[in-house]
């Protein structure tokens, strides 16, 4: 009987023991989980370091990836041709920009009694600018003058490439700051760094389309000059009756010349006509005196 109640009473305290462990390990865990989800709720306001602190830079190699690096290159040139049919040379110019997809930026047209000629700037796709040129010296006119330049702005060009997207990155993190800031002086602070960076964003990436639209088309600056018979043409002279008419009517002016002159020097009449008067006076005085 005494065993029994020896056992009753041991397995009663095992019980409590492993009720209080239960309920100690489960109250840990739910304020735990109490905290883990205050710390989530909780807006954390952030140092005046982390709303001016960039992330890291990234490199060439880091923002191209799997983009291939083609080259950009800007190419324009010069040429100077001599024809004897001026329109057939421009027509033919004509054709090959109707046929390689070109335009005109500038077109014009100067005559003179030597010479005529057509300077034209063209601007052309890159990859038909070799072919174009061709064309254009095809062997059937006379070559003054060529000069063909070709610029290679890969590295300016992906540098800009990594300029904007590191700017982006930068300003994907000053947006996220801003919406964690808690003081109106940090607010303010991020938000300047975010005008900042929208401006630089924006010029980075008028540069590219300047850079792009340069290297998608190639600029032509052609002249085509035809020379003319050099011939001595007398000046033309007016019948005698024209010349005559015309030395009549300039003699009829300049006499109504000279009398608007008369009537505008009125006061040198008036002073003239009182030291007249009185030098008149004065000799007849004198002739009394005698």
């Amino acid at each position: 009987m005494k065993s029994i109640f020896k056992l009753l009473i041991l397995f009663a305290l095992f019980t409590s023991c492993e009720s209080k462990h239960s309920n100690s390990v489960g109250t840990k865990e739910t304020l735990a989980l109490e905290s883990e989800i205050y710390a989530e709720d909780e807006m954390v306001p952030i140092t005046r370091q982390e709303a001016v602190k960039p992330p890291p830079p990234l490199g060439l190699h880091d923002m191209q990836g799997d983009e291939v690096m083609e080259k950009k290159i800007i190419k324009d040139g010069r040429i100077e041709i001599k024809v004897k049919k001026l329109e057939q040379a421009k027509s033919n110019v004509d054709s090959l920009v109707k046929k390689f997809d070109a335009y005109y930026g500038n077109e014009t047209f100067k005559n003179s009694h030597y010479r005529s000629f057509y300077h034209l700037t063209i601007r052309i796709p890159n990859n038909y600018f070799e072919a174009f040129i061709s064309g254009v010296d095809n062997g059937k006119v006379e070559l003054l003058s060529k000069d063909i330049n070709a610029k290679d702005v890969s590295e300016r060009y992906y540098d800009l490439k990594t300029r904007q997207k590191n700017k982006r990155l930068y300003l994907l993190r000053y947006q996220d700051l801003l919406k964690k800031a808690k003081s109106i002086k940090d607010i303010l602070e991020v938000e300047e760094k975010v005008r900042d960076l929208v401006e630089e964003i924006e010029s980075v990436e008028g540069q590219l389309k300047y850079l792009d639209k340069q290297v998608a088309y190639s600029t032509l600056n052609l002249s085509i000059i035809m020379e003319k018979d050099k011939r001595f043409e007398p000046s033309k002279k007016d019948k005698f009756s024209e010349r005559l008419k015309e030395s009549l009517t300039n003699g009829w002016f300049g006499i109504v010349a000279f009398f608007l002159f008369l009537v505008k020097i009125w006061p040198a009449w008036i002073i003239c006509f009182i030291l007249i008067v009185v030098w008149r006076r004065y000799k007849r005085k004198k002739k009394l005196m005698k």
